[in-house]
């Protein structure tokens, strides 16, 4: 067999790639948020109305954007001494409450950005998003259990209901 170069770093990359640390998952959760208020700070056309598909497509996109920030949020707040990557409790009550507290803002910020509306659903299907993500990587990590994964596809047919509330039909609102 033959042995690394350099013995130590391969040890030290493979830890790395097998669990990356937090301050990492940080980094990806902070970049994540500048993306999302990137997208947020594009100012609406009214001149060039969306179809019935595109309402549907961008309001849906909500739910699994915040709930890749969700799951970013629950690995950099993760306990380091904990093998499981989908930590309970406090955390994931944490992380839900953080990207809550972020989906706020950003209505907030889209409201203040000309040609955009702030929305109380967009917040929700913020919401049941950042939900199905952290149940989903609790059941795929975690437990396995039926239970997390009912809690999953319900979070995710919530996102999908707010969605098409949001979008109200091929008719509108």
């Amino acid at each position: 067999m033959r042995r690394p170069l350099l013995p130590g770093l391969a040890a030290a990359f493979s830890r790395i790639l097998a669990r990356p640390p937090r301050a990492l998952w940080a980094v990806a959760a902070l970049a994540w948020a500048a993306l999302i208020f990137a997208l947020s700070a594009k100012p609406g056309d009214p001149a060039a109305p969306m179809t019935y598909l595109e309402r549907l497509l961008h309001n849906a996109a909500h739910a699994p954007v915040y709930g890749v920030l969700a799951v970013f949020l629950l690995l950099a707040l993760s306990p380091k001494n904990t093998g499981e990557p989908a930590p309970g409790g406090r955390t994931f009550a944490l992380a839900l409450a953080l990207v809550l507290a972020y989906a706020i803002s950003d209505e907030w910020h889209q409201h203040l950005v000309p040609g955009r509306a702030a929305s109380v659903i967009d917040v929700a299907t913020d919401l049941f998003g950042a939900g199905a993500g952290l149940a989903l990587l609790r059941w795929v990590f975690g437990a396995g259990d039926r239970a997390g994964l009912a809690v999953a596809l319900g979070a995710i047919a919530g996102g999908a209901a707010t969605s098409l509330l949001a979008t109200g039909g091929p008719g509108g609102i």
